[in-house]
């Protein structure tokens, strides 16, 4: 495989899913390999992608658990993984809701 630059278009597209797609559903979407990605979201400053909590995230997480909202309505809600949703009920020993709840537009 040859080096191919980085058009403006692919940046923006980088830096808009950066945290709310998975990396390898971002390489396969721009036709890039995962590797690739990484190194170039670190070439362009995108913070790293780790499970550091974000200031007040769990704190969130845990209200919107209480109104019986599924990991993924949460996630939706809060532009985030479902994944990383998952990983901080599970850290706050949260029981997962089974029952999705009707969202209503805000």
């Amino acid at each position: 495989m040859t080096y191919r630059p980085w058009t403006s278009d692919e940046d923006d597209f980088l830096r808009q899913n950066w945290r709310r797609q998975g990396v390898k559903q971002i390489a396969s979407q721009i036709g890039r390999t995962a590797n690739g990605i990484y190194i170039h979201a670190k070439a362009i400053g995108l913070p790293p992608l780790n499970r550091r909590n974000p200031p007040g995230i769990k704190k969130v997480i845990r209200q919107l658990h209480m109104t019986a909202l599924t990991d993924g309505q949460i996630a939706k809600r809060l532009g985030i993984l479902r994944r990383d949703v998952t990983y901080y009920r599970r850290l706050m020993r949260l029981p997962r809701n089974r029952k999705a709840v009707q969202l209503v537009a805000n």
